[in-house]
């Protein structure tokens, strides 16, 4: 009776060792998770010396693991006769093959918690292949944001050299149109119309009072708007260069200072403003000022003459962002044109409301840098809701 009881508890001790080793090897890889920008061969050859230690004998015990070609062995590997050995696909097709060799035969009685390993490397290798495939969708998720920054940058360096570039002719344009315009006084003092018959004489005044000033201020027109074209591209390629500065933004004391400079125009637009309880958030506050006067700077371009104009901001918290509704009952804005109104130089009532088209633009590129985005809701006739999404606070 002493004896079965024994027995019982050796093997009551062993399965809860085997138990303690399977969950510490568990952690270990779950732990191999959460180190920033891990690599598949860090993650692999990381993993293959931690697999034998799940093993109750773990000291006569090797690991290796096969994957694209590769081999990752665990410390003091060699191969033996008595191994165990699951293959399993992730989700790139690639196969993940693990083995785990006994340096040393195993008793008979050892049959049952051989059985009992193999299902636990194969616990170990579908685990493994999940983790994989999220180490590898990272990684490309990675590169991507690379390559798009790199492009990011290569298109504003192109944006800006060109831009500088075209001012050149641009200022002889203007510049010439000025002398051109003055050569065309001087030649009208010189030439005697008198001494004209009267249909050159006529001729001669649609050419110098019509045609030439048409021609010219069309030149005028083509320059100013080439010149605001250009200081418009550089306005948005230069977004991308100023270092960043986030911190804690009070959101009531920025939308008061902002609406502060807006004060006259408010006024003498009789537009009711409605500031509710604001939520902090965390951003570069210099490009958030920028954004915030850039919508209400655009609710008070867009206002319905027929109607009390209001303006509404408000804001609440979910899901770890600040959201900022910045609401008019203006003009609306088309469901048609709601998609392109973030596009550069895109320009809606283009009668009625001056600007470059510029001002979304730049909220929307502002908010990206920010870790934030901006979406909207309109009604031709109606108004607008433009709702700012940004970090409560610090993104970890």
């Amino acid at each position: 009776k002493l004896e079965m009881d024994e027995k019982e508890i050796k093997k009551i001790n062993l399965a809860h060792e085997k138990k303690v080793k399977e969950l510490n090897c568990f952690y270990s890889i779950a732990n191999l998770i959460y180190k920033q920008d891990i690599t598949t061969d860090d993650f692999l050859s990381k993993v293959v010396s931690i697999i034998p230690t799940a093993w109750l004998y773990s000291s006569i015990s090797g690991a290796k693991i096969k994957y694209k070609n590769k081999e990752y062995l665990s410390k003091d590997f060699r191969e033996s006769v008595i191994k165990q050995s699951f293959e399993i696909k992730e989700n790139e097709g690639d196969a993940v093959i693990l083995e785990v060799y006994y340096l040393e035969k195993k008793s008979e009685s050892d049959s049952d918690l051989f059985e009992k390993e193999f299902n636990l490397l194969e616990y170990i290798g579908k685990r493994i292949s999940e983790i994989l495939s999220s180490i590898n969708s990272a990684n490309t998720r990675r590169k991507l944001l690379e390559t798009i920054t790199l492009k990011n940058e290569e298109l504003e360096s192109i944006v800006y050299i060109a831009s500088h570039d075209l001012r050149s002719p641009l200022v002889n344009i203007q510049g010439f149109r000025g002398e051109l315009f003055n050569y065309m006084q001087e030649v009208m003092e010189i030439i005697d119309v008198n001494n004209l018959d009267e249909e050159k004489k006529e001729r001669f005044h649609s050419i110098m009072e019509t045609d030439i000033p048409t021609a010219l201020n069309y030149i005028y027109t083509s320059a100013n708007k080439m010149e605001s074209l250009i200081r418009g591209l550089l306005k948005v390629s230069k977004l991308g260069s100023p270092e960043l500065n986030p911190a804690q933004v009070d959101m009531n004391k920025l939308i008061k200072k902002i609406l502060s400079s807006m004060q006259y125009l408010i006024r003498q637009k009789g537009v009711q403003v409605i500031v509710e309880d604001l939520p902090s958030c965390f951003a570069d506050e210099s490009q958030i000022n920028q954004v915030f006067s850039n919508l209400c700077d655009n609710a008070l371009k867009y206002l319905d003459k027929e109607k009390k104009s209001k303006i509404v901001i408000s804001g609440t918290i979910g899901n770890n962002y600040s959201i900022y509704c910045v609401s008019d009952n203006g003009v609306g804005i088309p469901k048609e044109h709601q998609k392109k109104v973030f596009d550069i130089f895109y320009r809606l009532h283009t009668e009625t409301a001056p600007g470059e088209g510029l001002g979304l633009t730049i909220v929307k590129r502002i908010l990206d840098r920010n870790n934030g985005k901006i979406t909207l809701e309109s009604e031709s006739g109606k108004g607008t809701d433009f709702y700012v999404y940004l970090p409560v606070s610090q993104l970890v």
